[in-house]
């Protein structure tokens, strides 16, 4: 049976916000705030890939502290510049198959919605066809709000083809949408917000 996981991508080296993943929202790190939100989402399991910076061992206090709450969100360090080789690491740790999945989650997402990614999560579940990209956009949803589903033969296939330093997923599933399977999945126009709701820079802050 095919698997969903959830990568919550984030590093600390921001230069347009430094550390946001620990910038604290009503007294809540912000990371924390995605990892609630993202375990309420029907993935079979949640992991954070991170760089293999010191600085970003940070993280780690966040994960004893989630300990405390019975919640064991590993961490996995790779390289900092690279995307899909940081991808296939969890790949590999976790032995995932080709006809596994992963939903893209960042650490600067906090509004994501979780009901947008389980739609997204049940089409693929109950899908007989197989996929290589499932999400909600070009919607009128708001930037920060919707999902990704990445299937993991397509993640390989671009960890083999890109190797020089890269941050960008989606751009790619974009460019090669001529040979892969992409679905667009409408949303109810209750999500209708022309608007970004992410912690990007000092100015969402």
């Amino acid at each position: 049976q095919k698997r969903i996981i959830g990568v919550i991508y984030c590093r600390l080296g921001s230069t347009r916000l430094p550390n946001k993943a620990l910038k604290k929202l009503n007294k809540v790190e912000s990371i924390k705030r995605t990892i609630f939100n993202s375990l309420q989402m029907k993935i079979d399991d949640l992991v954070i890939a991170t760089g293999d910076k010191n600085n970003n061992h940070k993280l780690e206090k966040i994960r004893t502290d989630l300990l405390t709450q019975y919640y064991d969100i590993p961490i996995y360090y790779g390289n900092e510049n690279n995307l899909f080789e940081r991808t296939q690491m969890v790949i590999d740790k976790l032995r995932l198959n080709d006809d596994d999945y992963i939903l893209r989650l960042t650490g600067d997402d906090v509004c994501r919605s979780y009901e947008i990614a389980n739609h997204l999560i049940n089409f693929v579940k109950n899908s007989n066809e197989s996929y290589d990209y499932i999400t909600n956009y070009p919607s009128d949803c708001a930037v920060g709000l919707g999902s990704e589903i990445m299937s993991v033969r397509s993640l390989k296939y671009f960890n083999r083809l890109i190797k020089e330093p890269n941050e960008h997923l989606t751009c790619y599933y974009l460019f090669f949408r001529k040979i892969l399977k992409i679905k667009i999945i409408k949303l109810d126009p209750k999500y209708s917000l022309n608007s970004t709701i992410t912690l990007d820079d000092e100015n969402d802050y």
